[in-house]
């Protein structure tokens, strides 16, 4: 989030010559761009903002992402999604969890 895009490309691209499988975690672009529509998730990146750690570069294309790094996705899921899986009791309260996603990524095989 706190990357630009191009920054982005070119760690995934450092990531990928060194390290065979590793785990990445991202916002979708709408909440980068405040515009979820959902105001307490908004107030939340405009607080980091604030505080100088403005949120930069949001990913709603993970896979044409990961064609220029020449990276695959093993496994992306949303925080909401784990959290209902593993507290199906709880509400989910936030907005956010639905936006923010964890992946295992790996080298695309050449």
């Amino acid at each position: 989030m706190y990357l630009t895009e191009l920054s982005v490309i070119k760690v995934l691209t450092k990531l990928r010559e060194h390290i065979s499988h590793f785990s990445i975690d991202y916002m979708a672009e709408e909440v980068v761009a405040l515009s979820t529509g959902n105001q307490p998730t908004t107030s939340f990146v405009e607080r980091f903002a604030q505080m100088g750690a403005p949120w930069r570069f949001g990913i709603n294309d993970l896979e044409g992402l990961l064609e220029e790094a020449v990276m695959k996705v093993v496994d992306d899921v949303t925080t909401a999604h784990l959290y209902r899986t593993y507290w199906p009791r709880q509400p989910l309260d936030a907005n956010i969890y639905e936006h923010y996603s964890l992946c295992t990524l790996a080298p695309t095989a050449s």
